[in-house]
């Protein structure tokens, strides 16, 4: 079921399907509640699904070109609060799982466990930032389909881009129906979130995070870097990039059931 409600003066959309446990799909950057097609559907066969177009992306307003990514959690914080969910499991791909990250910071007695998808708690490096200001620029010279046509694509492992065109071909359209003004605030949230290292080190809450071996935007072997907290479940999708619901959907489906069915029955 489609709903929308007000969060700090804006409109989010999102979707709440299915009953028991409650798990929050939170997309990535040039993504929204579209992305999940498939995976949400069939999560809600046994768990409550609950997902949400991020501010500035799917039909959810950004807050404006200084959109930070607290603001974005504080929406996801406003929807659980309008369908009175006490505590959550939150799934976080890309830039959702930054947001993710931001919530367990900020609410963290409104979270029941966290899964990092394909994301990671360091703050922009300076290369990276400067790539922000570079798609800034494309979408503010209005190229924003020349720039969805330029990353999309990057998100598939090398290998699977045949085998998975249409899915590839799927993204761009997804990525082409965000507004320019929501790819700018989110770009710009990303540049300037904070690392969030000791948030995620010390999570007391269950922890699930799935890697893709040939994830483009973070790498395998950076994982080293990661401090993981001490309740967590690795998952290694060999087969994977950035876009492992995806690229191994079966996979995904499986992980995350069985992450969620060992938590603790809330509420």
């Amino acid at each position: 079921m489609v709903e929308v409600i007000e969060s700090q003066g804006r409109k989010i959309r999102y979707e709440d399907n299915g009953h028991g446990k409650c798990v929050v799909l939170l997309h990535g950057y040039l993504e929204s509640i579209e992305i999940w097609r498939g995976l949400d559907s069939d999560l809600a066969k046994r768990f409550r699904v609950v997902n949400i177009d991020l501010p500035g992306h799917g039909a959810s307003d950004d807050f404006g070109p200084s959109q930070s990514i607290e603001q974005m959690a504080e929406a996801v914080r406003a929807v659980l609060d309008a369908e009175q969910v006490q505590r959550a499991t939150l799934v976080g791909h890309s830039m959702g799982g930054y947001v993710a990250l931001a919530f367990a910071e900020l609410f963290p007695e409104r979270l029941q466990a966290l899964c990092l998808f394909h994301s990671h708690p360091f703050a922009d490096p300076d290369e990276a930032r400067e790539n922000r200001d570079r798609q800034i620029a494309l979408v503010l010279q209005g190229q924003k389909n020349k720039l969805c046509r330029m990353n999309v694509p990057k998100v598939f492992a090398q290998d699977n881009l045949e085998d998975f065109a249409f899915d590839v071909e799927y993204c761009v359209e997804v990525a082409q129906m965000t507004p320019d003004s929501g790819v700018v605030a989110c770009l710009n949230a990303m540049k300037h979130r904070p690392d969030r290292t000791e948030t995620l080190a010390s999570l007391k809450a269950p922890f699930l995070y799935i890697v893709g071996k040939h994830d483009n935007f973070f790498p395998f072997a950076h994982l080293a870097q990661v401090r993981l907290p001490v309740l967590t479940t690795l998952a290694v999708f060999e087969h994977s990039g950035h876009q492992g619901f995806m690229e191994e959907a079966d996979k995904a489906l499986a992980t995350l059931e069985a992450f969620l069915d060992n938590l603790d029955s809330d509420e």
